[in-house]
């Protein structure tokens, strides 16, 4: 399947690939790789403080890591970028956020 160009941001934004989303989140006290159809869970060594996000437009990778211990977290492949990318952080639910 194709993905979206852009984000619809007059829509609610679909949270996967298929809408144009790659991302990592905290849920049930676990954390996953929002892929399509399911959620992929993530197993980790220890909670990340600090994440870091490589993007590969050439190879069509997005890849998430722990930046304190450079742990892999999980990596997008196949992706397409077709226009600018601009990241989209959220805390849902409080918490702390620093971009460096």
């Amino acid at each position: 399947d194709a993905l979206p160009i852009s984000i619809n941001r007059k829509e609610e934004v679909s949270q996967s690939p298929k809408g144009g989303v790659w991302a990592v989140e905290w849920s049930e006290g676990q954390y996953w790789a929002l892929t399509s159809p399911r959620l992929t869970p993530l197993s980790l060594n220890e909670i990340p403080r600090n994440l870091g996000v490589y993007l590969d437009c050439d190879g069509g990778r997005v890849s998430v890591y722990n930046t304190d211990t450079m742990e892999h977290l999980y990596t997008y492949t196949n992706t397409s970028f077709k226009e600018k990318m601009f990241p989209i952080f959220s805390l849902y639910f409080g918490g702390e956020l620093r971009l460096v």
